[in-house]
């Protein structure tokens, strides 16, 4: 290759693009974790309404079979109906469930195994109610009683058959409250990911920081032994171009020093070949310096490409949870620079201050110029926010990071309140 490759090595730098085989796209989140997370809530709903409808017929069916008659020896002995002492127990039963006030529907029938009905009971007989008869007709009383008792042994002897039916409809305190348990813990496991995948990110970010400095200090080496051997080639053409001059000039008179002027041109044509073949793989290595280089700078433009999407995201979330606070972009860039385990504990910050002000303990003021006032509160010890009150009297969360940024964010906030 000759000494007019050069300009072309510089141009393919320009416009080659890097092919990095171990590179992986970690800036997105994983297709099936956000399927499932949108797929399962509305399907575990919907099982857990049924579950827990049949859950909750078979144990009530079973306390309330136990329970239908309570006082068996009252009955027995004629002083209360059968009727009347499940219809007790059944409307105690169904007063005594906290559940109904969370939209559980129920439904309950009792009656023979001839089909005779005793709850809910439609008739309008009387039969046999107590009247309170004077006191004088006792022997009254005890014939009504024993009626009772005949009327209440008949029914026991054909048999008690209880129904229920359990039904949760939808919209209702409880289905509500099922549905928002699954939403959230969907939520939680998309926000984990997201965070996993963040990390990922940054961390192949700083590796390809890493590879593109090693590529330009190898490609800024290559360059410089590239121009050391195209000057030595050039100095070897130009003796090469005088001693054969001098030795077809001298050849007639210098028969004699013919071989040694011959030896020496030998030793120059092998000196040139020796460069000329060093210049090559110089030249070599830098089309593949090139091209690794131009790929990394196309990776990083994609990474900022990503980031900057996953910043209008974290915005965007900002701004949709916390309506009472407003954030500040050098605020949202901040958290997302926050480690996994700090950036739960400012979240937690940010909710308090959103929820309630005068809960945020303030560890110092860290600016005040007439009306303005920045303060600074700390979150997970190493953690610091910056915020402010506006003329509202919100609350506009100005920077966040740690001990180690604080300087620049004392900076930033300086500069916001003098412009």
């Amino acid at each position: 290759m000759g000494l007019k490759g050069k300009g072309n090595f510089i141009n393919k730098i320009r416009r080659t693009l890097f092919r990095d085989k171990d590179q992986e796209d970690s800036g997105f989140l994983s297709f099936r974790v956000l399927y499932l997370c949108i797929f399962l809530p509305p399907v575990l709903y919907i099982f857990t309404l049924q579950g827990l409808e049949k859950y909750l017929h078979n144990s009530w069916s079973q306390e309330m079979s136990a329970r239908l008659v309570s006082d068996m020896t009252g009955v027995a002995t004629g002083q209360i109906r059968l009727q009347d002492e499940v219809r007790k127990n059944v409307e105690q039963f169904m007063a005594e469930n906290r559940l109904k006030n969370l939209g559980v529907v129920i439904q309950t029938g009792v009656r023979t195994a001839q089909g005779r009905q005793l709850y809910p009971v439609f008739s309008l007989d009387p039969g046999f109610a107590d009247n309170g008869g004077p006191s004088g007709d006792d022997h009254l009383a005890e014939l009504r009683k024993t009626l009772v008792a005949g009327e209440n042994i008949s029914i026991l002897q054909e048999g008690l058959v209880f129904n229920m039916s359990v039904r949760i409809p939808h919209n209702t305190w409880l289905s509500n409250l099922i549905l928002i348990f699954y939403i959230l813990s969907f939520s939680l496991v998309l926000y984990r990911s997201y965070q996993s995948r963040m990390i990922r990110s940054q961390m192949f970010r700083e590796e390809q920081n890493r590879k593109l400095e090693q590529a330009r200090s190898r490609l800024e080496q290559a360059q410089k032994a590239l121009n050391e051997f195209s000057g030595k080639e050039t100095v070897y053409a130009r003796e090469m171009d005088r001693l054969r001059k001098d030795l077809a000039a001298a050849d007639d008179r210098l028969k004699i020093t013919e071989e040694e002027a011959l030896a020496e041109l030998e030793s120059l044509e092998k000196k040139l070949t020796e460069a000329t073949a060093q210049r090559e793989h110089q030249e070599m290595e830098i089309l593949e310096l090139s091209d690794h280089l131009e790929k990394l700078s196309t990776d990083l433009k994609v990474l900022d490409k990503k980031k900057h999407k996953m910043f209008n995201l974290q915005h965007k979330r900002f701004s949709t949870l916390y309506k009472k606070l407003k954030f500040h972009d050098r605020a949202v860039q901040g958290f997302l620079n926050l480690p996994e385990d700090l950036q739960l504990k400012a979240e937690e910050l940010i909710h308090t201050l959103n929820e309630d002000i005068k809960k945020v303990s303030v560890k110092r003021k860290v600016f005040s110029r007439g009306s303005t006032t920045a303060f600074e509160t700390e979150f997970g010890y190493r953690g610091r926010l910056y915020w402010s009150r506006n003329q509202q009297g919100l609350a506009e969360v100005m920077a966040m990071g740690t001990k180690n940024t604080q300087s620049r964010d004392l900076k930033y906030i300086e500069g916001v309140n003098t412009s």
